[in-house]
């Protein structure tokens, strides 16, 4: 399963979540290394679901597998990308392989200086790709909006001009617990061992309490015994009882 890895290698946020056209998205600006103009790469293996050529170039990339987001989400994720100055290379259907170059800043629509808005989405893509969020008649976000940083990874060859104080996670920090998860994954497998065998000593307890209660059913019924006999019984099975106390204590 791929990792959904960030999508400029010059990390450089230039806006960040709920601020003026950000209000109540999580959208982040990415300026990349410099003012020029850098092009972003593909986070997972993709294929472009929308254009909306008529507002921002917005263009929306599904991925083609569920993905491994930073936070462990694991699922299908759409990244909506914006202000593209020329989306004519890109169609719908368009595929792409992770690392693969899919977009280019740009100042297209709103926008002030070179940069891509960038938005995430869990899961796969559906109706138009996003909904008004009511802070602006034409303000938009993408249908089912998480923080960026849930959804995408770093690692060290990104260079890091500015992280919009936001908590990254590294490739390399996903092995951190490897080790205590195969303790845990050991000790549950020896727990099955141990449900196994319980199970089978169940089983075996059940043949012997059904063939137990086979030959209890099978038995001769035991002589009737006379009424005025009883009390000379009970009063034998007393002295054998106190005999058996004595030579215990003898031995």
């Amino acid at each position: 399963m791929q990792k959904a890895m960030y999508l400029s290698r010059y990390m450089k946020i230039t806006g960040g979540y709920d601020i003026e056209s950000h209000q109540r998205t999580f959208a982040l600006d990415e300026g990349g290394s410099d003012t020029g103009i850098d092009f972003m790469i593909a986070p997972f293996d993709c294929v472009v679901k929308r254009i909306w050529e008529d507002d921002a170039n917005e263009v929306w990339f599904e991925s083609k597998e569920k993905v491994k987001y930073a936070d462990g989400t694991e699922d299908y994720m759409v990244i909506m990308l914006v202000h593209d100055n020329d989306v004519s290379d890109l169609w719908i259907g368009k595929e792409f392989k992770q690392g693969d170059k899919i977009y280019d800043e740009g100042t297209k629509g709103n926008a002030d200086g070179n940069h891509v808005h960038i938005e995430c989405g869990v899961g796969q893509f559906y109706g138009d790709g996003w909904y008004h969020n009511w802070y602006t008649p034409s303000s938009m976000t993408i249908n089912n909006a998480k923080r960026i940083e849930e959804c995408l990874w770093i690692d060290d060859s990104y260079v890091i001009i500015n992280d919009g104080g936001l908590n990254w996670r590294n490739v390399k920090d996903d092995h951190q617990y490897d080790e205590l998860i195969q303790q845990l994954q050991q000790r549950v497998n020896e727990l099955k061992e141990i449900k196994k065998g319980l199970e089978e000593e169940y089983e075996e307890s059940k043949k012997e309490y059904e063939a137990l209660k086979e030959e209890l059913a099978n038995m001769e019924p035991l002589p009737e015994v006379p009424l005025e006999d009883r009390g000379k019984i009970k009063f034998r099975i007393f002295l054998n009882e106190g005999e058996s106390s004595e030579e215990e204590k003898l031995s």
